[in-house]
């Protein structure tokens, strides 16, 4: 008879630990990325913006490549691989923004040493002041002629 009474019993145990194991589980699922998905397409706008593909294309493709494989990620429920794509995404884009910062500037400084090359030509022409020679003796008609 015991082991009547002990069958509800362990149903309800096995019942109990199946309750916690999904508990557990539905505990480890992380939340999708959405902060470093938002984080990566705005960083990915803000290379558009600049003119990025101009200088720095490679670097923006792999930003988006990137992005488009974290929402996939998350398509899969795979919010760890989701988050890491997504930051990659973001740092992509931020080095094609920078790349192509510098480019700008570079391009910039040389554009003003050609300024300042043309106003230091100029300047050297305008400052020499014509040699004048003093007119030729006038020839006198000897005396005696």
């Amino acid at each position: 008879m015991k082991s009547e009474s002990n069958k509800p019993t362990a149903g309800l145990a096995q019942a109990m630990v199946a309750a916690m194991v999904l508990a557990l589980s539905a505990c480890a699922t992380l939340p999708a990325p959405t902060d470093q998905i938002e984080r990566a397409e705005s960083a990915i706008k803000r290379a558009e913006e600049a003119r990025v593909a101009d200088y720095a294309s490679p670097e923006l493709k792999s930003a988006r490549e990137k992005l488009t494989a974290a929402r996939d990620a998350v398509i899969r429920e795979d919010m760890t691989l989701a988050a890491r794509l997504a930051e990659q995404a973001r740092i992509d884009a931020e080095v094609a923004t920078a790349k192509t910062e510098a480019a700008k500037a570079k391009a910039n400084i040389d554009e003003m040493k050609k300024a300042n090359s043309a106003i230091q030509q100029e300047a050297i022409r305008s400052s020499v002041t014509p040699i004048t020679l003093p007119p030729p003796p006038a020839t006198q008609p000897k005396q005696g002629q």
